[in-house]
């Protein structure tokens, strides 16, 4: 069948490399979520694996989704992959595999080294990533999530309490932190595998 120029159609989809929720947090709420989840942390991994010297330099701490305390921070940030991805992205999705608290100081120039959020070998299939910067962008100087769809990557808005979406199979970076301390919320979120 032909395309006819007169064709009016009832829905538009648009598709997006990345998608933001800008002030996702209120100012109060990312300085409440620091305060609690900064604390008890362990070097962040990669594969299982500590590898300081060159893949990754951070801090992290897992949150509890079974905490009734901590409810209102995944339904805040659900709600928000549900707009998101019904608006740009078109996935099946049913659940956050996981909440981590991720923290970048200038002592150890933090940073994590380009890399892909989809496991080599998994349970589950990753199908989205994101950040929600819980830093005032004022308070470190680099840190900038930087998502690489060719040569020059995209630079991820710094809005705190703002929620950063892309697609895990995003080639994407965390520059090194040369002052202060970038602190965050970082997630995936599952689908059954795309067809």
């Amino acid at each position: 069948m032909a395309l006819q120029t007169n064709d009016w159609y009832l829905e538009q989809h648009i598709t997006e490399n990345w998608s933001y929720a800008d002030e996702l947090f209120t100012p109060d709420e990312t300085k409440k979520i620091i305060d609690n989840f900064n604390i008890d942390l362990s070097q962040g991994e990669v594969g299982g694996k500590v590898d300081l010297a060159t893949i990754r330099r951070s801090k992290v701490h897992f949150i509890d989704s079974k905490n009734p305390d901590n409810a209102w921070i995944f339904q805040r940030i659900t709600g928000a992959i549900i707009d998101l991805n019904k608006r740009f992205f078109h996935f099946d999705l049913e659940k956050i595999e996981t909440l981590q608290f991720s923290v970048y100081d200038e002592s150890y120039k933090g940073f994590y080294d380009k890399h892909i959020d989809i496991m080599y070998r998994s349970t589950g299939f990753r199908k989205l990533s994101f950040s929600v910067l819980l830093s005032d962008p004022e308070d470190f100087e680099g840190g900038d999530l930087l998502l690489h769809y060719g040569t020059d990557p995209d630079k991820a808005h710094r809005v705190t309490g703002g929620l950063t979406l892309f697609p895990s199979y995003a080639l994407h970076e965390v520059t090194p932190v040369t002052k202060g301390t970038r602190y965050a919320l970082v997630g995936w979120v599952w689908g059954p595998r795309f067809k």
